[in-house]
């Protein structure tokens, strides 16, 4: 095959689940041609174009059909590229224009993306092999959790081997969150972890079995109950950032997303109402930090966004802060405008961005306390050794906390940017470098009010 980038291996550890029944693909775009495609296994090649479709065995190969053919897997050049893995049952259809997809049931009502008939156990990584000699695999789960794998690889950036992801069991990831605590009023309207158990996403077929966990930033309005929930969302972090980031007269320090690589210093100042943030890059805050002097509080006057109108949801582009939807904005941090415009693009901003949802901003000693992640998730709770308290003001963001929790030496990607003082699993590879795929828990997890089942 023509240039060859790194090569994969995948193996199955304790999953109870015969390699014939783990389906693998990867997708991605051919950067010689800027189309999307798939690889096919046996030519080594990405096949792109407006007309393929799934066909079993080539759009998609089993893990037994894959050892079948070598011990690894070339990839060739291929950019924004996903590896899906799914159980149990392969694809059920596979398009140019969306890739794969995991079932449709009969009957079922379309909504977006969580619900929408998808009844397969599946997860993914991400990668990019079109840069020549450096290439990167991102074993995320930012936006759900699926099953535990693991990416094993000598990182050149950290001159090691290194092995990160989620080795222990399913239904150590989902007992955890059938357990996060649920506030004595559903009504709460800041920091409502019961919204968490929301997202436990069931299988239609085979009611009560946990598919996968999915993040807030990756529901869709019509995934929620009602209105009133999604606004519960969206003002998820309204009391900490009111209460505790934007106290009147603040002034902390910190360093800039690029720390540790470079150790940028900027200061922060909270004016006399509490609403908005000024810059600076000396301690005697006389030089503004540019091109972002000053950043208004992220928050809304509840319901604002009022969610009874879907296309409010997730709605990240008005000039008008009232209608900002702040919880994704925040949970979400993807490319923003108007009022939202720097919180996902400015080094200083995404820092203080970050460590709003790792529950660490309130801290003035940011150079200390928001880079350790000792002190990350941990609620109203004022030291590691302590155990985390999940509070109105002082909300914990349990998909990430969990995540983290079990990831090997606490390395994930469970939350957008979680790059920001490097808490994330990336890993980075030279050309010809060998990568370890290692499937870890693959075991139904079937949840009920009384009891948690394995099989």
């Amino acid at each position: 095959m023509a240039n060859p980038t790194i090569k994969l291996a995948f193996s199955c550890l304790d999953t109870g689940v015969s390699k014939d029944q783990i389906w693998i693909s990867v997708l991605g775009t051919d950067p010689s041609t800027g189309q999307f495609g798939y690889l096919d296994f046996t030519t080594g090649k990405m096949v792109t174009g407006d007309s393929f479709s799934y066909q079993s065995g080539v759009t998609s190969k089993t893990l037994q059909q894959l050892l079948s053919m070598g011990t690894s897997v070339d990839l060739p050049p291929i950019q924004s590229g996903r590896i899906y893995m799914v159980a149990y049952e392969d694809f059920d259809t596979f398009t140019a224009t969306s890739g794969p997809t995991f079932g449709k049931v009969p009957g079922s009502v379309p909504t977006p993306y969580v619900v929408n008939g998808v009844d397969r156990m599946w997860d993914k990584i991400e990668f990019d092999t079109s840069s020549p000699g450096m290439y990167n695999l991102n074993p995320t789960c930012v936006d759900f959790y699926g099953f535990s794998y693991t990416v094993e690889a000598f990182d050149s950036h950290a001159g090691t081997n290194r092995t990160v992801g989620l080795a222990c069991k399913r239904s150590d990831i989902i007992n955890e969150y059938k357990n996060i605590p649920t506030p004595t009023s559903t009504d709460q309207q800041f920091g409502n972890t019961g919204l968490f158990k929301d997202m436990m996403i069931e299988s239609v077929k085979n009611p009560g079995e946990v598919l996968r966990l999915v993040a807030f930033k990756a529901s869709a309005w019509a995934d929620w109950a009602s209105p009133e929930k999604c606004n519960q969302v969206s003002h998820f972090l309204d009391g900490y950032i009111k209460n505790e980031c934007f106290k009147p007269n603040r002034k902390f320090s910190f360093y800039d997303k690029f720390y540790p690589t470079q150790k940028n210093v900027r200061y922060g100042v909270v004016n006399s109402t509490g609403t908005q943030i000024s810059l600076f890059t000396d301690e005697a805050c006389t030089q503004v930090y540019t091109p972002v002097p000053t950043l208004d509080i992220p928050v809304a006057t509840w319901p604002n966004p009022n969610m009874t109108d879907a296309s409010n949801w997730h709605k990240v582009g008005s000039s008008n802060g009232e209608e900002v939807d702040w919880g994704f904005v925040m949970l979400g941090n993807v490319a923003t405008s108007g009022a939202a415009q720097f919180w996902g693009s400015d080094p200083a901003a995404m820092a203080i961005m970050v460590s709003i949802c790792r529950g660490v901003m309130h801290n003035d000693d940011g150079m200390t306390s928001w880079v350790d992640p000792q002190n990350f998730y941990l609620g109203s709770s004022t030291n590691p050794g302590e155990k985390a308290v999940s509070t109105e003001n002082f909300p914990i963001f349990f998909f990430s906390s969990i995540l983290h929790n079990n990831a090997t030496g606490g390395m994930a990607y469970a939350l957008s940017y979680d790059d920001v003082y490097g808490s994330q699993s990336q890993v980075w590879v030279e050309s010809g470098a060998q990568v370890n795929i290692n499937i870890h828990s693959l075991e139904k997890v079937t949840v009920s009010s009384k009891k948690l089942a394995v099989s």
